[in-house]
């Protein structure tokens, strides 16, 4: 018979640490920096991937715009979102806490490509695969595995 016992002693060392590893639980800006820039990264790919990212592809360019981008110099052979770079270039973290981490696309005319207008389809921009959101698990999952470690 295997048996195993408790006493006072044991479970007061056990609430310590069970205390520390709350008290070094309560900052998480080191895996919110790596999973802001996973997003970051992810949506800069899917401006070549137009869409296929996030399993949405993005409707074609009108013809009209088409002919503007032609006239303005720019190639056709494209992403349907890159003309200068600038929208695509522009994702960025704005900022981290303890809690919470921030990736923007600080650009005027982003959220007409992200929420589409009358005019403009929609056409998503920023978001999260499975793929992102399985990397960022591994982070945090890898975070949270280290504390323990080190408290236990």
């Amino acid at each position: 018979m295997a048996e195993l016992i408790f006493n006072k002693r044991d479970l007061k060392r056990l609430s310590t640490k069970l205390k520390k590893l709350t008290s070094e639980m309560q900052d998480f800006r080191i895996p919110l920096k790596k999973s802001a820039k996973i997003i970051e990264n992810e949506s800069k790919r899917n401006f070549d991937r137009q869409g296929f990212l996030y399993n949405v592809s993005w409707k074609p360019l009108s013809a009209g715009t088409r002919k503007q981008r032609a006239s303005q110099g720019y190639p056709a052979n494209r992403p349907i979102l890159v003309r200068s770079g600038k929208l695509r270039d522009s994702v960025k973290t704005k900022s981290v806490s303890r809690d919470t981490a921030t990736v923007v696309n600080p650009t005027s005319y982003a959220p007409y490509h992200q929420f589409g207008t009358g005019k403009i389809p929609k056409r998503t921009i920023l978001s999260s695969s499975s793929k992102s959101r399985a990397a960022i698990g591994i982070v945090f999952g890898n975070y949270v595995g280290k504390i323990i470690k080190k408290v236990f």
